[in-house]
């Protein structure tokens, strides 16, 4: 991938974010962009194409519902051309940003298009975020408008029956601004994708998929996530109905996947507390559930496919490409517990060193901003760094093993804390991170939210599942709320500061009871209410001692050897029954890809 040099442009763009000049809202083009056109050939979409192809296929066919009321396609189009001429009444230009903090539903698919009609580019902005977050990023990002409930309402009861004046987008033009989860640093770094971009890697995955037009589709993650945007974009290449879930609620969930006859899920952590639900709506099922992250433990992949009837994917992503890896519908239970499949097609993965390098046509086109950064994240032969630690095994599939960011190590020993966090969801939000320890380097310490929660019933259950001792909580604090990051995740950084408020021991870690310390007595920390318990006298020497979570398989190549044989995406293909309808810009060529016709 071509590196770009960087312009005086970008470089005053840069000074004026540093110095908070929010005044004059800011506007990214293709010049401003910090990396080049990468490897590989794209479809040449862009939003509005794609949007007006689904319009023009069947105007009258329902596009997305609530539940209880719906709207067709051709409403949709009003309304997007309706508010788009609004935004540009608010001055809104191509290249300027739009930010949106809304929740799933209407409104914010019809922004989405609306702000790519008029050439801006998209900030999705998390509705559960509190004042503080939104400020932060709107200092960084400035954009013309923030679009919320509020600004929603006024915009659109203004722009009834109007048009849009029209605006030439070309497929390389700014698309969305994601703030990335593939970072360690303080705060996220912010992903310039294109519209070729991202709606080829839509293409790509829909290639290798079994949806169809007849299908409805509801995520359960958030639209303004990265997982649960994509669900947008394959929705529109389909022209499948869309039900948006405003927030993840239990009984919403069932009552609207109900009325409106949901068939596919995008879910995220909802997936448990559905199958938990499940047995009380006899009847109920779905035909595809696509699960984010990492991998999926076998018993959830068992109880999805019996319990709701469905095939189950899993998938890999990040905001810097999109959909990367997933697991294939006819693969087993086995193979989506331990792995997250094998790349998108035209796709590229590699691990050095372990760690998961990645290189495909739908690349980002840079940090916002952080030209120094975007520079260290791409290799010298143009692989993305992704920071994730990954085996890659025989047949090409990727072990996700966690973010180097997650890695704690005591003593020498490394793990990950997801090997703990996930035996431990049951007891709600929890985090697990190093504190400082001068004998071991680090010990791991649990971060929960519920109050009451006892570290040595916690213990108990972790010796009981096999887990080496070392990976075993020394320290219990309780927490108001978890920090997490723009996307949803734990943010390990913002974790670390808020217990760090709290000295770590002097003394060094001999997994005994600590010094001035001892089991039972509270250690408040200065905010929140937190406190924190230190853990009794452990048995060291434990028969299990040593044990993984899940040991690596035999025949693992990682390293500079698989460095020199990248796994290619795009050897496994769905047959389908009928064609996927795809629009294509020229209006006349045919493509023809393992089995799928792709024609307007």
């Amino acid at each position: 991938m071509e590196r770009r040099q960087v312009s005086q442009q970008s470089l005053d763009m840069v000074s004026n974010l540093s110095h908070g000049h929010s005044e004059i809202p800011a506007r990214i083009t293709t010049g401003g962009y910090l990396l080049g056109h990468p490897v590989g050939a794209l479809g040449g979409f862009t939003l509005s194409e794609v949007f007006s192809a689904a319009v023009e296929a069947d105007p009258d066919k329902e596009a997305t519902t609530a539940g209880e009321r719906y709207w067709r396609w051709r409403q949709w189009w009003r309304r997007s051309e309706a508010l788009a001429s609004r935004l540009q009444d608010r001055g809104v230009e191509p290249g300027h940003v739009v930010a949106a903090q809304l929740p799933s539903s209407w409104e914010f698919l019809t922004l989405h298009t609306a702000a790519a009609s008029v050439g801006a580019a998209l900030l999705p902005v998390r509705h559960a975020y509190g004042h503080g977050d939104v400020r932060a990023l709107i200092d960084r990002v400035r954009p013309a408008v923030v679009v919320d409930t509020q600004t929603w309402q006024g915009l659109s009861a203004a722009g009834a029956g109007r048009r849009p004046d029209e605006v030439v987008v070309s497929p390389d033009a700014p698309f969305m601004l994601l703030p990335s989860s593939g970072t360690s640093a303080g705060r996220p770094m912010i992903c310039m994708d294109s519209h070729d971009g991202l709606l080829s890697n839509a293409a790509s995955v829909l290639a290798e998929s079994s949806m169809t037009g007849k299908d409805v589709v509801t995520s359960a993650s958030p639209l303004t996530d990265l997982f649960g945007l994509p669900s947008i974009h394959l929705s529109l290449f389909t022209r499948n109905r869309q039900a948006p879930l405003a927030e993840w609620d239990f009984p919403r969930f069932f009552e609207l996947a109900e009325k409106a006859a949901t068939t596919v899920l995008f879910a995220v952590s909802a997936l448990s507390d559905i199958l938990s639900g499940v047995a009380s709506r006899p009847g109920f099922t779905l035909r595809e559930v696509r699960a984010s992250g990492s991998s999926v433990p076998t018993s959830l992949v068992t109880r999805t496919q019996q319990e709701l009837g469905a095939q189950m994917i899993v998938q890999w992503g990040m905001s810097e490409l999109g959909a990367g890896a997933f697991t294939r519908p006819d693969e087993t239970a086995e193979t989506m517990s331990s792995t997250v499949g094998t790349p998108v097609r035209e796709a590229e993965a590699r691990a050095m060193e372990r760690e998961l390098q990645f290189r495909s046509p739908s690349l980002f086109r840079g940090y916002w901003g952080e030209p120094e950064t975007t520079d260290a994240a791409i290799t010298d032969d143009g692989w993305l760094r992704t920071g994730d630690t990954v085996d890659i095994d025989p047949d090409g599939r990727t072990i996700y093993l966690g973010r180097s960011a997650e890695l704690i190590d005591v003593g020498g020993r490394k793990f990950n804390a997801r090997e703990i966090e996930d035996l431990l969801e049951h007891l709600g939000p929890v985090a697990l991170v190093g504190r400082p320890d001068p004998r071991l380097g680090e010990y791991p310490c649990l971060v929960v939210e519920r109050p009451g929660i006892d570290l040595m019933e916690v213990v108990r259950q972790l010796r009981e599942a096999g887990f080496a001792e070392y990976k075993i909580p020394a320290e219990l604090v309780t927490v108001g709320r978890i920090p997490l990051t723009p996307t949803g995740k734990i943010s390990r950084h913002g974790v670390t500061a808020l217990i760090g408020r709290t000295a770590a021991p002097d003394q060094p870690w001999t997994g005994g009871p600590r010094a001035g310390r001892p089991h039972g007595r509270g250690v408040s920390l200065p905010a929140g209410g937190a406190r924190v318990r230190g853990r009794g006298t452990r048995q060291r020497g434990s028969a299990r001692s040593g044990q993984h979570l899940r040991q690596p398989r035999d025949g693992l190549r990682h390293g500079r050897e698989v460095a020199q044989h990248p796994v290619r995406g795009g050897r496994h293909a769905f047959a389908r029954d009928t064609p996927v309808q795809l629009p294509d810009p020229d209006h006349i060529r045919q493509r023809q890809l393992t089995g799928i016709r792709w024609k307007l």
